[in-house]
């Protein structure tokens, strides 16, 4: 915003000029207010095309040819907005202020690039990382990321894996004995050994991880990684791949070709935040549109429930949801008012060690007819 504002203030102050008129709309538009409006533009045209995007402003090696991407649709833009409003403001100088802007911006780009590479000298600015693979797969990635070069990851920890023969199912598998020690003298520092298990995403993310980079063992177009990037992604966690190892389809990908190796980064944009208070605010309205009109029914259910043993309605028991975060969860109550108490009474006359109890036909009348446990 700051280039486009500076860039607008040089060529429109050179020009002399001050105010703009809307001749359609007939009033005034102050010259700052524009160029404000403009540099807004110019924002939402860079955010689009991905000038933003974590690894543009680290590596930077695309960034020129988005930069001139992002230019030509802030001048449609432009130009579109001039016309509705009937705005007379030359092409040139329109031209002016995008060629002004992109200028600044690059060579703001070039400085601030020049601060986060000296600074990734130091450990900054590096994607908190989990290299998983072969024990093969994860010396070959540690000894390219020790380089510290364009591709900045900072592996935190590693998880070995493999295919079982039988099953052909991605498993977890004992490194060599000498595996941690081999990691520490690639990378020079001890790291942590992840094991692959049921909850991987979630103690990834709990390591601080940003990235899990998979090296080889999981083929491609096979559901062994389709399950495993969905895992990845419902956890906001970016997978980077050796190309060499996989291919992916049906997800937004960035290809980069470093020293020779090619990585590839691949995300669900479904997953982004903006999608997720989407998702949010369209499940609470559905839900609320839902119980409204479902009344119809549930209200002769609770009624019923009510006149039934003039118990609570309702039944709340707490229950572990994502990220293994308790809720309360809620249902009409299909069991007697004291069914939890009455859990370890009856399991102990039945015999019974499991969740569900069955009610004995012997038990007293007003235990007939509703479940014990739900």
């Amino acid at each position: 915003m700051a280039s486009f504002i500076v860039a607008s203030a040089i060529i429109y102050v050179w020009q002399g000029r001050e105010a703009l008129y809307s001749s359609r709309f007939h009033f005034h538009i102050g010259l700052w207010l524009y160029a404000l409006a403009c540099s807004l533009i110019w924002i939402y045209c860079l955010h689009s095309v991905g000038v933003y995007h974590r690894h543009v402003m680290g590596d930077g090696y695309q960034l020129n040819a988005i930069l001139v991407k992002g230019t030509f649709f802030t001048g449609l833009m432009i130009c579109a907005i001039d016309s509705i409003l009937n705005v007379y403001i030359p092409l040139v100088h329109t031209g002016l202020v995008l060629l002004c802007a992109f200028l600044i911006t690059m060579l703001e780009r070039l400085t601030i690039r020049q601060f986060v590479l000296s600074s990734r000298e130091k450990g900054a600015y590096s994607y908190g990382t989990v290299v998983v693979g072969s024990p093969e797969g994860i010396e070959h990635a540690l000894a390219f990321l020790s380089q510290k070069r364009q591709l900045n990851h900072h592996a935190i920890a590693v998880c070995p894996i493999g295919l079982n023969k039988r099953t052909g199912l991605v498993e977890a598998v004992a490194a060599p004995a000498d595996f941690k020690e081999r990691i520490r003298k690639i990378s020079g520092r001890d790291i942590s050994m992840l094991p692959y298990c049921r909850n991987f995403a979630e103690r990834a993310t709990s390591m601080g991880a940003q990235t899990v980079m998979v090296t080889d063992v999981m083929q491609r177009f096979s559901d062994n990684f389709n399950t495993f990037v969905l895992n990845m992604e419902t956890m906001n966690l970016e997978i980077a791949v050796v190309t060499s190892a996989v291919d992916v389809s049906g997800h937004e990908t960035n290809i980069r070709v470093i020293q020779g190796t090619t990585v590839m980064t691949i995300s669900l944009p479904q997953y982004s935040p903006w999608d997720m208070c989407k998702k949010r605010v369209f499940d609470v309205l559905v839900s609320l549109f839902a119980v409204t009109v479902t009344a119809i029914v549930t209200v002769p259910i609770a009624i019923a429930i009510k006149l039934t043993d003039g118990g609570p309605i309702f039944y709340t028991q707490t229950r572990v949801g994502r990220r293994d975060k308790p809720f309360k969860m809620i249902k009409f109550r299909s069991m007697v008012v004291n069914a939890d108490k009455m859990k370890a009474e009856l399991a102990k006359e039945t015999g019974q060690d499991g969740r569900f109890i069955i009610q004995n036909e012997g038990r007293s009348a007003s235990h007939q007819g509703r479940q014990v446990y739900p």
